[in-house]
């Protein structure tokens, strides 16, 4: 069941769904709607873990900025976004049991956390390959095709 709804934008902000609705192929209602799923899905996430999102975005647009490239440009500005972004996950501080036992499929509780951060990576690029025609417009938006496992 649908129910319409009647909201008030500013100017900026109808000018940003105009442009999103053109890139995108769809309707306003739509793009506001995928929108709206994507502000109730970082809710669900911890705060730290919201922040490193915004954290990513505002990091990125540094390092193009300082070093002239954007990370996926060049293997300076690459490096720099990875020490930048190594650095803002350090000071997250944890909150939980720093040696939880993984519940990841293949995973062992002994495995050093590269091995299970490669895996981890690994099959996020592998659902990414699978889920790639589905993805919404703000999804593929964000996030570039995944390389090929090495």
């Amino acid at each position: 069941m649908s129910a319409q709804l009647k909201i008030t934008l500013d100017d900026d902000q109808r000018s940003q769904l105009d442009r999103a609705t053109e890139q995108s192929g769809k309707s306003l209602s739509e793009e506001i709607r995928e929108r709206l799923s994507l502000s109730f899905l970082l809710e669900m996430r911890s705060r730290d873990t919201a922040d490193l999102l915004f954290a990513l975005l505002r990091i990125a647009d540094v390092v193009a900025d300082e070093i002239g490239f954007d990370w996926s440009e060049n293997e300076r500005a690459r490096a720099t976004f990875v020490s930048a972004v190594v650095d803002q996950i350090m000071s997250y501080e944890l909150r939980t049991n720093p040696n939880p036992i993984p519940r990841l499929g293949g995973a062992r509780p002994d495995d050093s956390p590269e091995a299970l951060g490669g895996f981890i990576a690994r099959g996020y690029r592998r659902d990414r390959r699978r889920e790639a025609p589905g993805l919404s417009s703000l999804a593929k938006k964000y996030s570039a095709e995944p390389p090929e496992d090495t």
